[in-house]
């Protein structure tokens, strides 16, 4: 028995959540990055993840680093606006370590996506690398989580449910301005 998941975990997966299609990948480093791709019948269809969008409240409630991703609270920092106002779509979704995808893929969705890269991430394909340094300096740097495939699955479940209340609150807003 391995007690090394992406040994045995397979390097792909494919599956529905609340009918919007999730994609998973591992990268070359050995970590997962999950996608959840929307239609044409989403309002965010092909907007790219820096597009400013008028937040909800609870995209704005109980925010966390891991939620939005170092990167992305980096560049909200620059901005003077306020983000009850105005916030990148990176910023409204929560997922582990932030968007850090959002693009078309080869079947006409529009996907979101993230990746278990970050700070505190552990990539098995560092492992070999890491194992190469002097044991002074492995007992100084901090292995990280393993992000396992169970974990990217529970992640893209949780933002494919994000992404279909988004659709249903536009779809809410357009019925009671009529």
């Amino acid at each position: 028995m391995t007690n090394k998941p992406w040994e045995t975990e397979p390097d792909n997966l494919d599956f529905e959540a609340d009918g919007l299609r999730c994609v998973m990948r591992r990268n070359s480093f050995g970590i997962w990055c999950g996608y959840v791709g929307v239609g044409e019948d989403h309002p965010w269809f092909g907007l790219p993840s820096n597009t400013l969008i008028k937040p909800t409240p609870d995209m704005l409630e109980n925010r966390s680093l891991d939620d939005m991703g170092v990167f992305n609270l980096f560049i909200a920092s620059f901005s003077n606006k306020d983000p009850s106002d105005e916030l990148e779509i990176a910023s409204a979704l929560r997922v582990h370590g932030g968007i850090s995808f959002s693009d078309f893929m080869d079947d006409g969705l529009f996907y979101y996506g993230f990746d278990c890269g970050h700070a505190g991430d552990f990539a098995p394909e560092m492992q070999k690398h890491y194992e190469t340094l002097p044991e002074h300096l492995r007992r100084s740097i901090p292995r990280g989580v393993y992000r396992d495939q169970q974990f990217v699955v529970s992640e893209c479940q949780q933002l494919a449910a994000q992404l279909v209340r988004i659709a249903q609150a536009f779809k809410a807003t357009a019925e009671a301005s009529k």
